[in-house]
């Protein structure tokens, strides 16, 4: 790139956009992101042009077969597919609103009499993330039916998770790639994502 003088090639990171990221874009020779809104809202901020590449994802190891992994975490009468499991696996950050998931999880599940039904959460918190999960869980009373799991997750086991739920849920519209969605979806797990922006 550098005999085309190229300089420098802006890749949207993981964090998302702000301020601090505009100015970075401003002074690229390139904008490339990874999804569509992303590219929109460079465009819009900084005026020029954004490339939308959108991130693929290795089918080889994201791929559907069955699996029990979820059973260690559940007692011994629920295990075997005795519950339907609808799970969220990966980081507990700010941008998740994981906790935003539980209230209505209370409300039009375990309120309206479904008692086989139990929502898991895996995966390691930033910040006061997993105290504020873990607020609203006892706020609405739904500790026998919400687990929280803060466990580091390998790529494997992340396969493991998809393949052992019976749904997958990501409460956020704001996610960087939403790469989750489409390694569940390619393990044969039915997703629950917002249709617009928070």
């Amino acid at each position: 790139y550098a005999r085309k003088g190229i300089k420098t090639i802006f890749v949207m990171p993981y964090w998302g956009l702000w301020e601090g990221t505009y100015k970075f874009a401003r002074d690229c020779d390139i904008l490339l992101t990874g999804t569509k809104d992303y590219a929109d809202a460079l465009r819009a901020e900084t005026g020029r042009d954004c490339r939308y590449a959108p991130f693929p994802i290795e089918t080889d190891l994201w791929s559907s077969g069955s699996s029990n992994y979820l059973d260690q975490f559940l007692p011994e009468d629920e295990r075997n597919g005795r519950v339907f499991k609808v799970v969220y696996a990966g980081r507990l950050g700010t941008p998740k609103k994981i906790h935003r998931f539980v209230e209505p999880f209370k409300q039009y599940i375990i309120d309206q009499g479904h008692s086989d039904f139990r929502f898991m959460i895996l995966g390691p918190a930033e910040g006061d993330q997993g105290e504020r999960l873990q607020e609203e869980i006892e706020r609405n009373d739904a500790k026998s039916s919400i687990i929280y799991i803060p466990k580091y997750l390998t790529s494997e086991e992340m396969r493991e998770i998809y393949r052992a739920s019976n749904a997958f849920v990501f409460p956020t519209s704001r996610e960087t790639y939403g790469l989750s969605q489409l390694e569940a979806l390619s393990c044969g797990t039915p997703t629950v994502a917002p249709a617009g922006n928070d």
